[in-house]
C-alpha cells in the first residue's frame, strides 16, 4: 500500500475527526472494555482533532486518493487539557481518568515548560491500512518532528501491546504503568475483564541529553 506522511493542516480537521471516528470508538482496548459507541466518543473526537490542527504538530498518512488512512496527534505536553473536565460523554470517564492518573503520576517529579515533553497523544489507524507499516511510520516521524523542534522528551500512553512494540522499536521506554485489573472508577473495577494487554504504560524517549539542549 502507497502512502505518504504529511502534517495535518486545519484544512484537514473533518478528514482527521472521520479517521479518529472509523479507528478508536471500536478498536482501542479501552473503548472496547466499555463498549463505547462513535457518538459516545464524537464530542471528545471533535476536541482533540480541533486542538490537533491548531498545534500544527500532528502527522497523517495519506493515500494517494488524498484518504487519511492513519494519524499521529501530538501536542507540547505543557498545553495538554485535561479532558475528563470537558464537555464529553460521561462513558468515557474511566478512560480517561486512567490516562490523565498516569500522567498525573509522570508529571509529579517534574516543572513542566512549553517546548519540553512532545507528547504522541493518540495514534490509529484504519482497518484497511494496518499491517502495511503505517503506524510505525506516523510514530518515527513525529520521534523525528520532535526532535526537529528541540524537545528534551517525548511520552505516549499505550494502551495496547501493539502500540507499545511500535513505540519501543522506536526508542521508547516504559516510566509507568498502570495494571488494568487494578484500577478503580468510582469503586469499580471497569477493565477487569478487558481482554489482552494487562498494563496502559506511559513510555518515554530521551531525545536530547540536558547538555544538548538549545534553550
Amino acid at each position: 500500500m502507497n502512502f505518504t506522511i504529511e502534517p495535518i493542516l486545519p484544512c484537514d480537521l473533518g478528514e482527521l475527526e472521520l479517521c479518529i471516528q472509523d479507528t478508536f470508538p471500536r478498536g482501542e482496548p479501552m473503548a472496547r472494555a466499555l463498549a463505547l459507541a462513535p457518538e459516545d466518543y464524537l464530542d471528545y473526537t471533535r476536541l482533540v482533532a480541533r486542538k490537533a490542527v491548531r498545534d500544527k504538530l500532528s502527522v497523517g498518512a495519506w493515500s494517494d486518493s488524498r484518504r487519511l488512512l492513519g494519524f499521529c496527534v501530538n501536542e507540547d505536553m505543557a498545553t495538554s487539557p485535561r479532558y475528563s473536565a470537558a464537555a464529553v460523554s460521561p462513558r468515557m470517564m474511566p478512560l480517561l481518568v486512567l490516562l490523565e492518573e498516569l500522567d498525573d503520576e509522570y508529571l509529579q517529579a517534574r516543572t513542566l515548560r512549553v517546548g519540553q515533553v512532545f507528547h504522541l497523544y493518540m495514534l490509529g489507524v484504519r482497518e484497511e491500512a494496518r499491517g502495511q507499516g503505517v503506524a510505525r511510520a506516523l510514530v518515527a516521524e513525529s520521534v523525528s518532528l520532535a526532535r526537529t523542534l528541540r524537545f528534551r522528551r517525548a511520552v505516549a500512553e499505550t494502551t495496547g501491546n501493539t502500540s507499545r512494540k511500535i513505540c519501543e522499536d522506536q526508542g521508547f521506554r516504559s516510566q509507568y504503568a498502570i495494571a488494568y485489573r487494578n484500577f478503580c472508577f468510582k469503586s469499580k473495577p471497569v477493565f477487569s475483564q478487558l481482554e489482552g494487554p494487562e498494563h496502559c504504560h506511559l513510555v518515554e524517549h530521551p531525545l536530547l541529553s540536558e547538555g544538548n539542549h538549545e534553550a
